[in-house]
């Protein structure tokens, strides 16, 4: 993290420097695309307007990406609480009485399809639980 905002310091005071640079050169230019032809202004000014177009351009494709991942996040995370449920639904005998418990337990268990939706977004769950933990095992002694 110290490196990111070393990074960020020095390319903020390396814009500061080249806009103050360029502000001090007031020559007026045009741009010429095809036969359009722009207004004389400064280079500066011609700077600016592109650093804030490609920040807005940023941002806004930024927010689309997040909220597209939110969407998909929310979506996902359904379906493990579905398939959740379905399990707990599966392991409680709930109501049932003593001899249909007794049944269910006495019956061999199968193991799941491994290409069902539900056995998938298991594996996801349990693999994803498992990056968690190593990653912050690895980031605890890493420091």
């Amino acid at each position: 993290m110290k490196y990111l905002k070393a990074l960020a310091l020095i390319l903020v005071a390396l814009s500061l420097f080249v806009f103050a640079a360029l502000a001090v050169d007031q020559e007026r230019i045009s741009l010429r695309f095809l036969s359009w032809q722009s207004p004389q202004l400064s280079a500066f000014w011609w700077l600016l307007i592109a650093l804030v177009i490609g920040l807005s351009l940023g941002m806004s494709y930024g927010a689309w990406l997040n909220i597209r991942l939110r969407f998909a996040n929310r979506r996902l995370q359904k379906a493990v609480d579905q398939v959740q449920q379905q399990s707990l639904r599966q392991t409680k005998p709930g109501k049932r009485g003593k001899s249909e418990a007794s049944q269910i337990e006495a019956q061999p268990q199968t193991p799941p399809d491994p290409s069902t939706p539900a056995a998938m977004l298991t594996a996801a769950a349990e693999s994803g639980a498992r990056n968690q933990v190593t990653s912050a095992h690895s980031a605890k002694h890493s420091t």
